[in-house]
């Protein structure tokens, strides 16, 4: 039987994808996905950024809508990636406020 997780909910280009699941962080394969997971106290909006290998612009920038968002973790599975072939990355918003967060010598 197939978990309702296993299902895309959303598309871009050729990509399908769907809310993920916040554990583990990072990028693992689940299934015939990928699940993005990353944790930003800060961080107002998120993107996954997916590109060819060895490319300097991405393919696609997938957004993290609020519902792919649980607490402070933006999380989502993408289906049909070729995970030898593809890079990722995150692009984030927020506040930038490196004297704030710059610790006295």
């Amino acid at each position: 039987m197939l978990s309702v997780d296993s299902f895309p909910t959303h598309k871009i280009q050729d990509l399908e994808y769907r809310a993920g699941r916040v554990f583990p962080y990072g990028a693992c394969i689940v299934g015939d996905a990928v699940n993005f997971s990353i944790f930003s106290k800060e961080a107002t909006a998120c993107s996954l950024v997916l590109f060819h290998h060895g490319a300097r612009e991405p393919f696609v920038e997938i957004p993290f809508s609020e519902q792919f968002r649980i607490g402070d973790v933006y999380t989502m599975m993408v289906f049909g990636i070729n995970i030898e072939t593809t890079e990722y990355g995150y692009r984030f918003d927020g506040p930038y406020d490196p004297e704030r967060d710059r610790s006295d010598p």
